[in-house]
């Protein structure tokens, strides 16, 4: 099973780069983000065959040049869920009817219908596709410049934002302005300080200006429109939280290489591809390595019962209570 998933990884990987480079295409996606079983990646590689075929079949005469644009193809027995691409219920609906549509950011969706696909081609709006995707790559190419600027001014070990949407590119480069125009202030401040966490900056005006979580590495400022001040996140730079913060993030980092050395001694004992933890939000990751402790001690029994792990992926999941259970 493992090979074969494997297998039809590099199929739909090939598949993704022959139909970017033959029709030019920025980038071009299918199905979900992520193929978690063999039914679903045959549909991602038969959606492929349906749409590299339907480009083919355009002429000089149609006169459609895609050549730059980003591309989400989905088969037809799978279509995207409500509120997914950036295109909202009703862009989503018309996808159901197998209509192609473009989404905020200039990416063209189109479900990879073999009877209708060619058709839905032709009509997509490509003056629309060019501008949103010259808007967007203007606001990405932002993020990517101010960030390395941000990052040594406050002296964080990462500056991160959501890029997902062109709305949180936005606020995330108007914010990031507005703190390098006061880097006099903040360098003063700040005074050369260095720290262990890094800042996600996002948009969710639910959530507190300043966040952070013992249990992660990442101190989550929450900017809502852009407005929060830069003296309201210097002020908690140079304040006892911050210390704390950083005591944690440390905490987690030394935390993070004991994990990883142990699944790198579990993934070197069965000859596996891979060996990952899957924890939920709320976990703080304990169970996982209780569990992977236990698989390393019993790795030769397990082999030596007869069975097989090389070149297979493991996840060790604290989500299901399978050990002293009696299940394999």
């Amino acid at each position: 099973m493992a090979e074969r998933h494997e297998d039809m990884k590099q199929r739909i990987r090939e598949a993704r780069a022959s139909i970017e480079h033959k029709h030019r295409l920025a980038s071009l996606q299918v199905g979900s983000e992520f193929s978690a079983n063999p039914s679903e990646q045959q549909r991602q590689l038969e959606a492929l065959r349906v749409l590299d075929a339907a480009l083919d079949s355009l002429t000089a005469e149609d006169r459609v040049d895609f050549s730059g644009l980003n591309f989400h193809a989905y088969h037809p027995d799978t279509p995207p869920m409500a509120g997914g691409g950036g295109g909202g219920p009703a862009a989503v609906a018309t996808m159901g009817d197998g209509v192609g549509y473009v989404s905020d950011d200039g990416c063209l969706h189109v479900v990879a219908d073999r009877h209708t696909l060619r058709d839905v081609l032709l009509a997509l709006d490509m003056d629309r596709a060019r501008v949103l995707t010259r808007v967007t790559m203007f606001w990405l190419r932002r993020v990517r410049d101010l960030t390395p600027a941000l990052t040594k001014l406050l002296g964080v070990q990462n500056v991160w934002c959501d890029t997902r949407t062109e709305q949180n590119s936005q606020n995330f480069v108007i914010w990031a302005g507005y703190v390098l125009e006061q880097r006099h202030d903040v360098e003063v401040a700040v005074a050369r300080r260095r720290f262990t966490f890094s800042l996600l900056v996002h948009s969710d005006s639910s959530s507190p200006m300043i966040d952070f979580s013992a249990k992660s590495s990442i101190l989550q400022a929450r900017w809502v429109r852009s407005d929060c001040p830069p003296k309201q996140l210097v002020e908690f730079l140079v304040s006892d939280g911050s210390m704390l913060a950083d005591q944690a993030a440390a905490a987690v980092q030394v935390g993070l290489q004991e994990e990883h050395a142990l699944l790198e001694q579990i993934r070197s004992a069965f000859g596996a591809k891979h060996v990952v933890r899957v924890c939920g939000a709320a976990s703080d990751g304990s169970a996982v390595l209780e569990g992977a402790r236990r698989l390393l001690e019993n790795a030769e029994a397990i082999k030596g019962s007869g069975v097989d792990l090389r070149g297979a992926s493991l996840a060790i999941d604290d989500c299901y209570e399978v050990w002293g259970s009696g299940h394999s």
